[in-house]
């Protein structure tokens, strides 16, 4: 980038910065348990990430990643 762009680059990083909205979190709680039969122990899982850790792009945290992850295992093993 040729440094005469330099300022036209930090005025527009600027103006976008304080016009940039957050999309809505989405509903429910954070936590959770998913129930197996039989006798085991929970797995404790944490999710870090970005907007797709935060379940940005679905309605409720029961449709995103972290449920899914948690909820998956459970269905292939049958147990």
């Amino acid at each position: 980038m040729s440094s005469l762009l330099l300022p036209v680059v930090a005025v527009q990083a600027m103006w976008k910065r304080q016009r940039a909205v957050a999309p809505p979190a989405p509903g429910g709680r954070p936590s959770g348990v998913v129930t197996a039969s039989g006798d085991l122990r929970p797995l404790r899982t944490v999710v870090l990430g970005d907007s797709i850790a935060a379940g940005y792009g679905v309605d409720t945290l029961d449709e995103g990643f972290g449920a899914a992850l948690a909820r998956d295992p459970v269905s292939y093993t049958h147990l």
